[in-house]
């Protein structure tokens, strides 16, 4: 690969996809690499606010822009179409699906599936009044005289372009073509430079032909070595739901073909990039691994932020912690640290402390009614009497008590985990009920003792 050639302080904006909710993955790792590539060289990196779903994807990545563009004005492609039509650069076209069964098909990578024949290049303005007063959509197509375009990336590699047929830069459901679309938007963002995919470098010449008619310049282009593994269904907002953290996110997505060392931030990584030294890749993102890298990650953090991340997570799932006692939070994501691979699993704990009741299933009704089990209850209702705070080493003395006092104490520790939580497993009992509290704990007892045998 050929060296790049210095760049002054380059400007760069991401491109959201239109009318996407979430990232895929293949998008966030191009704007993972596009954010890289211009910090690195000390650029700037912008986006427009127009959609707030992939900015907060940014946000949550770690890949907030620098800066936040004006939204393009609406019907601002429409205006530079118009702009090139009043040119006679231009022409509105009025062919639908009919019109497009009686032209040749073309290979993929063109901007459209048909080889249009140009049969309404020369309509009279009369023609076209009709044609729109009679309701049929109206789309935009790029008159072409034999222009050549092309464009050379930065390492050298020359890809051009010669169309020999008219070619949409709207189409007439309104949609923009994605060339068209690019070009505008990086002219009204003053962008500098882009970094686009190698699979689209087929697409990038036509940038070229709508800007020599336009007038305008285009920023200079870079090209990012393919993620050729299988497209994923996964998108960057289902894995935050999942309980992944940004940083196991990110880092995973660099690997796909490049090596971020130790680093898990955007800043660390910058600090490493270069762009020539970027690979393709057909390595697909294992979620299992990726669970078990998460939670590796999630045990090294400091504890305030591995305690924010799952309140974080819990309290956007409808979970009230967030205005829990701090010590009481950084109880409880200890309680949940063992087990703990993504945030998401501390949702099981949470659901059992946060339930204003318990409920049984017929197995533990039929050992609820047993004397035995309210004998039990009844005796550790009496070692709660002894308690003065819901602090957790007074509750390990408790349980102690309590086991030491038991004729059976792992049978009889686990009936007592039954009654309060409905559940045989979980974490440490007495980490546990310091969490529910000693109210919540008579309450549960109170609903167990109810289901004493007449």
């Amino acid at each position: 690969m050929a060296p790049e050639s210095p760049l002054t302080a380059p400007r760069l904006r991401l491109h959201f996809p239109p009318g996407r909710r979430s990232l895929d993955l293949a998008q966030a790792r191009l704007m993972l690499f596009a954010t890289l590539w211009a910090r690195s060289l000390g650029g700037t990196v912008c986006a427009s606010g127009d959609n707030g779903a992939v900015m907060d994807d940014l946000t949550w990545l770690g890949l907030e822009p620098d800066e936040v563009v004006a939204t393009p004005k609406e019907g601002r492609y429409t205006a530079v179409a118009d702009e090139l039509v009043g040119r006679t650069l231009a022409y509105p076209c009025f062919c639908g699906t009919t019109e497009f069964r009686e032209m040749a098909p073309i290979p993929s990578g063109q901007p459209e599936s048909h080889r249009y024949d140009g049969r309404c290049r020369g309509l009279t303005e009369d023609d076209r009044k009709a044609l729109r007063k009679g309701g049929r959509a109206v789309a935009v197509r790029l008159a072409q005289n034999g222009a050549v375009g092309a464009f050379t990336t930065r390492d050298g590699r020359t890809f051009t372009v010669s169309p020999d047929f008219d070619f949409c830069l709207i189409r007439g459901d309104s949609s923009v073509l994605p060339p068209f679309a690019a070009l505008v938007d990086d002219h009204t963002a003053s962008a500098t430079v882009t970094l686009i995919e190698e699979r689209a470098a087929t697409d990038a010449p036509y940038r070229s032909l709508i800007a020599a008619a336009l007038g305008w310049s285009q920023p200079e282009i870079a090209l990012l070595p393919e993620w050729t593994a299988p497209a994923s269904t996964q998108s960057v907002r289902e894995l935050r739901a999942a309980g992944f953290h940004p940083r196991t996110l990110l880092r995973a997505l660099a690997a796909t073909g490049w090596d971020p060392g130790e680093a898990t931030t955007v800043a660390a990584m910058v600090a490493r990039f270069q762009l020539g030294e970027v690979r393709s890749s057909s390595a697909d993102l294992d979620l299992n691994a990726l669970r078990e890298i998460n939670g590796a990650l999630l045990a090294s953090l400091p504890e305030a932020e591995r305690v924010a991340a799952v309140v974080d997570h819990l309290t956007r799932h409808g979970f009230p912690l967030a205005d829990r006692d701090p010590r009481w939070q950084a109880r409880f994501v200890a309680a949940c640290l063992p087990d703990l691979r993504t945030v998401a699993d501390a949702q099981a704990l949470a659901s059992l402390l946060v339930i204003s009741t318990v409920d049984y299933d017929k197995e533990a009704v039929r050992i609820l009614r047993a004397p035995a089990t309210q004998s039990l209850l009844l005796a550790f209702e009496r070692t709660l009497d002894s308690l003065t705070t819901d602090e957790e080493a007074e509750w390990i003395e408790a349980v102690a008590r309590f086991r030491q006092q038991a004729d059976s104490p792992g049978r009889a520790l686990g009936t007592l985990r039954l009654a309060l939580t409905g559940t045989r497993e979980g974490p440490n009992l007495a980490a546990l009920l310091s969490l529910l509290g000693r109210e919540r704990c008579r309450s549960r007892l109170d609903k167990a003792r109810r289901y004493a045998a007449p």
